[in-house]
């Protein structure tokens, strides 16, 4: 992964207190050129289907809504079950029993916050975005 932090909150039911998070595993890297062009027009006339951009942005949409499935890898299991004796209930029942709860738990992190959401999916970020020829219509 990236690495490590000492971080509050990354675990639900942990409060304040502070756990060192050590990266064990490379969830990966995908990097993807989209490229959409048209016949060129003026910015005060846009075609009225939207421009190259607009198509873009809108598969960039489609990535994101279509997030992989949450699910429990077994260092994060191990993490959580090592992790029962100091959290509060009812996060110590359900992570001393992830055999019951772990495909729940992993739903509920996917939406608990996004570091939760980090722990249980390999999560998607565009981090650069370029468009246009001319300088009013670059996006960094």
């Amino acid at each position: 992964d990236e690495g490590g932090a000492v971080a509050s909150g990354a675990v639900p039911g942990m409060g304040s207190l502070e756990g060192a998070m050590v990266g064990v595993a490379e969830k990966g890297v995908c990097s993807v050129t989209l490229r959409a062009s048209s016949m060129g027009g003026h910015a005060a006339w846009p075609p009225l289907g939207g421009t190259p951009v607009t198509a873009v942005s809108r598969a960039l949409a489609a990535v994101h809504a279509k997030q992989p499935a949450p699910r429990l890898t077994q260092p994060v299991a191990g993490m959580l079950e090592r992790a029962s004796a100091l959290v509060a209930e009812p996060y110590r029942t359900i992570f001393a029993n992830l055999h019951v709860f772990g495909a729940p738990l992993a739903r509920v992190f996917g939406w608990k916050g996004e570091k939760a959401n980090a722990l249980v999916r390999t999560t998607q970020a565009v981090t650069r975005f370029t468009a246009g020829e001319s300088s009013t219509s670059t996006l960094t």
